[in-house]
């Protein structure tokens, strides 16, 4: 394809016409209102240059990864459901993984490690995950706990404390 314009400027070659800027810029509103058709107007031409630029880069070093990386049928089919299921308010994002370790505030002020066995639902607190220790019993911790009484990680359980210390 060749360039109307001066590569890294706005400015158009010397000797490009309006007619021709114009003809290029309909092949591309044409193109972009072929994806909006195809894809509920949810993608733009840069979603699909990135990943294809990344590809390039990558296939030297890798050729499976760069080919995982390039976009498939089905990964914009489970895109385009996200997205609908985000705009539904019914797409949940959970906070960590069954047989991940999060940290849970103790009553005695420390934090006790423990292991995530399942998710539960409660109508009173919501979406919760249960968790067990040797510390405690099992326990139904709702979502909304994370980094106030529940961390992901041993220091920012640490730095939760030395903060709830200085108040």
């Amino acid at each position: 394809m060749e360039r109307l314009t001066n590569s890294g400027t706005k400015e158009a070659k010397p000797d490009v016409t309006i007619r021709e800027v114009l003809t290029k810029l309909a092949g591309y509103e044409d193109l972009q209102e072929k994806l909006d058709k195809q894809f509920d107007g949810c993608l733009i031409m840069e979603d699909f240059i990135e990943p294809i630029i990344e590809f390039d880069k990558q296939r030297s070093r890798n050729e499976e990864l760069a080919k995982a990386m390039l976009i498939t049928n089905d990964s914009v089919s489970k895109y385009l459901k996200w997205k609908s299921l985000s705009k539904q308010g019914r797409l949940l994002e959970v906070p960590c993984n069954v047989g991940d370790a999060v940290y849970v505030k103790m009553q005695s002020g420390g934090y006790a490690e423990a292991e995530v066995r399942d998710y539960s639902f409660f109508l009173s607190c919501g979406f919760c995950i249960v968790v067990t220790s040797d510390k405690f019993d099992k326990q139904h911790i709702p979502f909304t706990e994370f980094r106030k009484t529940v961390f992901l990680t041993r220091e920012e359980a640490e730095q939760a404390l030395e903060r709830s210390k200085k108040e």
